[in-house]
């Protein structure tokens, strides 16, 4: 049986809790597993040759991608970037973070939820000519999480327009398509793994149900986010203004990504023939 420690269970269980977060259900661990049938290790066995940029051109570009969903948007990313501070980590590779924050009222222990703000942006220490893309996937985080009815979700559905966005930038800047994508498979195999390790735990602990769907939802939320993003892009060629302005709302907190996806009737139907088209279209790029 495999073992996953206590104390770290035990306090992303608190976690939870604490703010209300949303966990994977049925419907998320099959789109999860779903995704993971078309990560091999052939992936890890591809050599990138990645070209080192600077934190001024990754952030001037990661703010001027959010161009694409209006003048709002990118007024309130670029006021958001000027007052956070920006901290560099020289010991993580490829890894971005906007770190949200939210008061929390102690007397009715909960969440205030018009207290959504940036704390800060973590970034590594060298940077290469994937970061704009990076930075613009963390700036959407920060506009978009800000929304506390959003954020509840973060671990459903919170990668699914960060994620579309670096499909739909990775497609436009067309030297970067295949090292995003060799980039995006390494990491979902590492999800993967995680993943599946949890799986086989649910499948052995039913009677720690709940608790044990969170960590699917810690390993899994980006498999599942990579499902509905790739079905949102292929969506996105044949409407692409009424795409992007689905987006837009969800940015400035009109619906959230949920209320989006519902719009236009993916959340609940099964789209694994789109999918497994789209993902086979990505391949070719290898």
């Amino acid at each position: 049986m495999i073992k996953i420690d206590k104390g770290y269970y035990d306090n992303v269980k608190k976690i939870f809790d604490k703010v209300k977060f949303n966990h994977f259900t049925g419907a998320e661990i099959n789109k999860a597993n779903f995704v993971s049938s078309f990560l091999d290790e052939s992936y890890n066995k591809i050599s990138l040759f990645p070209q080192k940029t600077s934190l001024a051109y990754a952030i001037s570009y990661g703010v001027e991608g959010m161009h694409l969903f209006g003048d709002e948007a990118l007024i309130k990313i670029g006021a958001t970037l000027s007052t956070v501070d920006i901290l560099e980590n020289p010991y993580l590779k490829d890894e971005f973070q906007a770190l949200i924050s939210y008061g929390y009222d102690e007397e009715e222990e909960k969440i205030i939820p018009e207290t959504g703000s940036i704390l800060a942006y973590v970034i590594p220490g060298q940077l290469d000519d994937l970061a704009p893309i990076w930075m613009s996937h963390e700036n959407i985080h920060a506009l978009k999480d800000t929304n506390y009815e959003e954020y509840k979700n973060a671990f459903i559905y919170g990668e699914v327009i960060p994620l579309f966005y670096e499909m739909l930038k990775a497609h436009e800047l067309k030297i970067l398509t295949r090292s995003w994508f060799v980039k995006r498979m390494q990491f979902l195999i590492s999800s993967k793994k995680e993943f599946q390790k949890n799986l086989s735990f649910l499948q052995d602990n039913q009677e720690n149900k709940e608790d044990v769907l969170i960590n699917c939802s810690l390993s899994g939320n980006y498999l599942n986010g990579f499902y509905y993003a790739l079905v949102l892009y292929r969506f996105y060629l044949d409407e692409p203004a009424l795409i992007l302005d689905l987006i837009r709302r969800v940015l400035l907190h009109e619906i959230t990504t949920e209320e989006m996806l519902d719009i236009m009737g993916i959340k609940e139907e099964s789209f694994d023939n789109l999918f497994t088209q789209e993902f086979q279209k990505l391949k070719k790029i290898l």
